[in-house]
């Protein structure tokens, strides 16, 4: 294939945020490649017949003509507050066929949500958004970089030896995520693994480099600043609906992170 042309093209791209209950099927599936990454929160599919729990992690890998269908909380409960997060692409090209041809593509599965994947999927989304700024080749190499590390992340999780103690302090993180916007005391992640806080709190920097409470408010954080960027929250929405209780505090805890004030950002990003 010729690196010159582009070969994979990115037709739809953002990011989604759920407060209330959501329902959407497509029985015959789309014209495109979906590629749907879950960020927080949860929410349920059908493979193969079988409702299937979306977590934290969790993406989605569809060919055009699959069937969706995505549920989030109870529809017909439309009131009741749910919180679910995910980043989407719809893509399609020469390029993302020859990748799809070349394994056995799962419909689900797990990968590890580090900053370097959720950053090729923020910057994929934004550089759809760039209004009549958009360089299609930019967003070919983008998606092209995000579909390997996709590919590497995958083969990563599925051959990683897990130790009893490095499972245990995975499955706090995911805790911490699936539960980011309620309040959290290290008591309720400690009690999630069954381990005292202090061995809990050990274990965790042990294993990820940070305190419970260093990933706690960095999760809250990159969630704000997603909506900051891509939604129309206003800024105190988009702190509470993070976890922050406090603004006062997000908006020091925000600018020490990005060395702007949560309104300077949102300018910066328009």
């Amino acid at each position: 294939m010729n690196d010159d042309t582009v070969g994979a093209y990115v037709r739809v791209a953002g990011y989604g945020y759920h407060d209330r209950p959501y329902y959407s099927v497509k029985r015959e599936g789309f014209t495109t490649y979906l590629l749907r990454l879950q960020v927080e929160g949860q929410a349920e599919t059908v493979i193969d017949g079988r409702r299937v729990p979306l977590g934290v992690g969790d993406i989605l890998l569809l060919a055009p003509k699959q069937p969706y269908e995505l549920r989030i909380g109870d529809p017909s409960a439309y009131q009741t507050p749910v919180r679910s997060a995910d980043y989407y692409i719809f893509c399609d090209g020469p390029w993302l066929d020859a990748w799809w041809r070349d394994r056995c593509r799962p419909r689900l599965a797990t990968i590890p949500l580090d900053d370097g994947m959720l950053s090729l999927w923020r910057q994929v989304a934004w550089e759809k958004r760039r209004i009549g700024r958009t360089d299609e080749r930019i967003s070919d190499y983008l998606l092209r970089v995000l579909c390997l590390f996709i590919d590497r992340s995958l083969d990563d999780w599925q051959t990683r030896l897990v130790s009893p103690e490095s499972l245990a302090a995975h499955r706090m993180k995911r805790f911490i995520e699936q539960n980011i916007g309620d309040e959290l005391t290290l008591q309720d992640v400690a009690d999630e693994v069954g381990l005292s806080v202090s061995r809990a709190v050990h274990l965790f920097k042990e294993t990820f480099g940070c305190t419970i409470v260093q990933y706690i408010v960095d999760v809250r954080l990159k969630l704000a600043s997603d909506r900051i960027r891509f939604s129309a929250m206003t800024l105190e929405q988009a702190a509470e609906s993070a976890g922050f209780r406090s603004y006062s505090y997000f908006y020091r805890v925000f600018r020490d992170r990005y060395g702007v004030s949560p309104k300077q950002y949102r300018q910066q990003m328009q």
